[in-house]
């Protein structure tokens, strides 16, 4: 699934590249609106395996804590 939000978050950037650029896009909103769409699905691709990272360090920590005498 972060795979996919990651192709995703390409393709949006890359359109939106590719429309900023045409002499007949005067609309700004519609540019801000392209580059949001492309931050949410990069934090969609990444943010879960870092939280899972996270999640693995403390749960190795809290383990150890445990199994000390």
């Amino acid at each position: 699934m972060s795979f996919f939000a990651l192709i995703t978050a390409i393709v949006f950037g890359s359109l939106s590249l590719i429309n900023a650029h045409k002499p007949s896009n005067t609309n700004n909103n519609s540019l801000s609106s392209d580059v949001n769409m492309t931050f949410i699905f990069l934090v969609a691709a990444f943010a879960p395996k870092a939280l899972q990272k996270f999640a693995e360090i403390k749960g190795e920590t809290e383990q150890t804590k445990e199994n000390k005498p």
